[in-house]
C-alpha cells in the first residue's frame, strides 16, 4: 500500500469514529433532556394577591387559585411549582414561554395573543376604589376621582371605564401592598383594587406594622365590574397545547361538578 492510499484510509476511519462519536454524545445529551423533563414539573407564578394568590407565615405559598390549580396537579400526574413575583415581571415571562402558567390573569384582547384561556376560570374579582377617607371627600362615582392621585398597579389589567378616565393622575406603582401602604401616609388620594385582595392586604399591614396608621384606609362604594380571573397557559412554552388541552379539560370538569365551588369554601373555612 503507497502513501496515498495509506493516509486515505486513514483520514476515512478517523471520520467515521469522529461522527460515530459525536451521535453517541448527541444521543447522550437527548437521553439527559429526556429525564430532566420525565419529573412532570410545572412552574406557575403571580404576583402577592391575598387570597388568591400569596406567601403565607410558613413562606408557603397558598389561596384560593393555588388550591384549585394544585388539585388540578394532582389529578393529571403534575408537580406544580409556585413562584412569588412583580406583576410585571410575571407577565413578561410568559409572553416569552419562561413559565408553564399565570394566575390571577383576567381575560383581555392582547393577553388572548400570548395566552391560551381555559373555559372555565378560577374564581372572580370585584374591583372597588379605596380611599384615605382623612384626605379625601366622598367618593361613589367616577367623577368623584377627579384631581384625585389614583394609585395603580404596572401591567393590571384594569376595568375599561377606569382606564378611559384621564380626570384623574394615576399614579404607577409595582404593587398593592405599595399602593396601601402610600395610600395609608397620604402619598396618594386612593387606589383601585380588588375588593377581597384590598381587604387582606389591610388586614396584613395592620398586624406587621402597628406603628402605620390605616384605620382611616377605607373602600368605597364605588364598584366597577366584576370580572372572571383565570390561570393563562403561555403560547411560547414548551408543550403549551398538550398542557393547555389538560388543564382546560379537567378544569371544565371541576366547574360542572361543582368541585371549584367546594374548593373555594373549604378554603374560606381554613381562613
Amino acid at each position: 500500500m503507497n502513501f496515498k492510499k495509506f493516509l486515505s484510509l486513514f483520514l476515512v476511519l478517523g471520520t467515521i469514529i469522529f461522527f460515530t462519536s459525536c451521535s453517541s454524545v448527541f444521543k447522550k445529551d437527548v437521553d439527559m433532556a429526556l429525564d430532566s423533563n420525565a419529573s412532570n414539573s410545572v412552574i406557575f407564578v403571580s404576583l402577592n394577591y391575598p387570597p388568591y394568590y400569596y406567601l403565607d407565615s410558613q413562606k408557603q405559598v397558598k389561596g384560593r387559585c393555588v388550591a384549585i390549580v394544585k388539585r388540578v396537579c394532582e389529578r393529571l400526574n403534575l408537580k406544580p411549582v409556585f413562584k412569588l413575583l412583580p406583576w410585571k415581571e410575571c407577565l413578561e415571562r410568559g409572553e416569552k414561554g419562561m413559565v408553564d402558567g399565570v394566575l390571577c390573569l383576567s381575560k383581555t384582547r392582547m393577553r388572548e395573543y400570548y395566552y391560551h384561556y381555559p373555559r372555565a376560570n378560577l374564581d372572580f374579582a370585584e374591583y372597588t376604589i379605596f380611599q384615605n377617607s382623612i384626605n379625601t371627600g366622598s367618593i361613589t362615582s367616577l367623577s368623584d376621582l377627579k384631581g384625585k392621585k389614583v394609585g395603580v398597579i404596572d401591567g393590571i389589567a384594569y376595568p375599561e371605564d377606569f382606564v378611559n378616565y384621564e380626570d384623574c393622575e394615576k399614579v404607577l406603582l409595582s404593587s398593592p401592598t405599595e399602593a396601601m401602604r402610600m395610600l395609608a401616609t397620604g402619598k396618594i388620594d386612593c387606589t383601585i383594587e380588588i375588593l377581597d385582595v384590598g381587604s387582606k392586604i389591610l388586614e396584613y399591614l395592620r398586624e406587621s406594622d402597628p406603628n402605620l396608621d390605616i384605620d382611616d384606609v377605607k373602600p368605597t362604594s364605588l364598584v366597577f365590574r366584576i370580572d372572571p380571573i383565570y390561570i393563562g397557559i403561555p403560547k411560547e412554552a414548551i408543550n403549551s397545547e398538550e398542557l393547555f388541552r389538560k388543564i382546560d379539560r379537567e378544569l371544565l370538569r371541576m366547574q360542572h361538578s361543582g368541585e371549584i365551588f367546594r374548593i373555594l369554601s373549604e378554603f374560606e373555612e381554613e381562613g
